[in-house]
């Protein structure tokens, strides 16, 4: 058991986190898989996806995917629960990955409205290689009108790319300011 002792509006995604870094996991690939509260996979339903996702104590998650055909999508959502921005600046994330080949995945910040949602790719692609990487990106709110401040929810997901591939993210932390 992990106690919540995260601060800051953060502190939901940031919990949740830690609960996944402390747990051990070792599950199939499906359409949607719940890894932890407020942590879960969702893939393409329609792609022949076939892999794993491993988890053990102190680091976050590998995944191994196998693709035969191409897959839309295969992301890791991370729940914020609402997460208001009036009088914030910057939404960042910190993130340790390493592949035995190099991958490359994106970052997205998605704001739920009563109409949908709304997706904002963080700028920087994350490259996971052979040796740990550290990689570090932050949104600029103000540049960024088309975040809403208020959201009914929102939700940080690491896209893998749709391929066969493995890839493991040692760590990752969300910062607001």
């Amino acid at each position: 058991m992990v106690d919540n002792t995260y601060l800051g509006l953060e502190a939901s995604a940031n919990h949740s986190l830690a609960l996944l870094r402390a747990a051990t996991l070792d599950v199939a690939v499906a359409t949607e898989v719940a890894l932890i509260p407020g942590i879960f996979l969702s893939v393409d339903p329609e792609a022949e996806v076939r892999g794993k996702l491993t988890s053990t104590p102190g680091e976050l998650v590998s995944v191994h995917f196998e693709m035969p055909r191409p897959a839309r999508w295969a992301g890791l959502h991370i729940q914020m629960g609402t997460l208001d921005f009036t009088d914030r600046k910057m939404l960042g994330v910190v993130c340790r990955a390493q592949a035995p080949k190099a991958v490359t995945f994106r970052i997205c910040l998605r704001s739920g409205q009563d109409a949908g949602f709304h997706d904002t790719i963080l700028r920087k692609t994350v490259v996971a290689y052979a040796e740990p990487s550290i990689h570090l990106d932050v949104l600029d709110l103000a540049r960024e009108p088309l975040i809403p401040k208020g959201s009914t929810w929102r939700e940080l997901i690491v896209f893998f790319q749709p391929e066969t591939m493995d890839a493991s993210l040692l760590d990752f932390h969300v910062f607001v300011a």
